[in-house]
């Protein structure tokens, strides 16, 4: 798998492509900001059509009971009047009623079981399935690369279609450089000038405001298999030799 055929940590995760007004999400994800809007709106239409659908079922089973009641009760009632009468014999002198194995007559048939319609959640999902809000989202501040002049320059920048660069150190920003996002100010730097310079003041260079690790975010990083930057590791557990020819 090669470059070409992995998205750039900058592109948005619904659109898929390079975001505008990016924002991310406490995952990491980065969005578009009309996308992550609309997509929000979206959501909460549908729990708005779910939750209308789900109250219908809710009276439709309340009717049901009560029309079940009524027709109980109603046969409770013939039943105590046939028995003072005389027209019935008592229930223990009845004889059991054959059970019917034609299973094509009518009264053998099943009856149709409605499905239970469950109450939806209000909790609106990412596309990942973890539980997003709009209170959550992070305005990044990426810091696009400077404006080319040479040919040679012009060339390389376009085949590596970066578009951005660490502030701090001025190399562009890509899967593999690995990127982090300081939450409380959406400042964009590499991993590397992070764990070496930033991480060990706790403040944004570019803004002098103070922050804790926890408002460091790592931004997602697409890459092939086991070597992409999410922390994976592969170990091999067992040796096997090759055998000769």
């Amino acid at each position: 798998m090669n470059r070409d055929s992995m998205k750039s940590f900058d592109a948005c995760t619904l659109c898929l492509q390079s975001a505008i007004n990016p924002m991310a999400d406490l995952d990491g994800a980065i969005y578009c900001k009309q996308c992550i809007y609309q997509y929000l709106l979206d959501q909460k239409n549908l729990y708005k059509k779910m939750m209308k659908e789900y109250k219908k079922y809710k009276e439709e089973e309340k009717l049901e009971e009560q029309e079940k009641e009524k027709q109980l009760e109603a046969t409770r009632i013939v039943a105590f009047v046939e028995r003072e009468k005389g027209a019935i014999p008592d229930s223990s002198a009845k004889k059991q009623k054959e059970q019917i194995n034609n299973f094509w007559l009518p009264a053998s048939t099943p009856a149709h079981v409605k499905s239970k319609l469950k109450k939806p959640s209000s909790v609106i999902l990412s596309p990942k399935g973890t539980p997003i809000k709009l209170k959550d989202l992070i305005t990044l501040n990426l810091t696009p690369l400077p404006t080319l002049d040479s040919a040679k320059e012009k060339k390389s920048t376009i085949l590596t279609k970066d578009k951005y660069m660490c502030p701090t150190c001025n190399k562009s920003l890509s899967n593999v450089s690995g990127v982090y996002c300081i939450v409380s100010t959406g400042n964009v730097f590499c991993q590397h000038c992070m764990d070496t310079v930033i991480k060990k003041d706790l403040m944004d260079p570019l803004t002098n405001t103070k922050f804790t690790e926890k408002q460091l975010l790592k931004l997602e990083a697409e890459g092939s298999s086991f070597a992409c930057r999410s922390g994976n590791t592969l170990e091999a557990t067992k040796v096997t030799p090759a055998p000769r020819l």
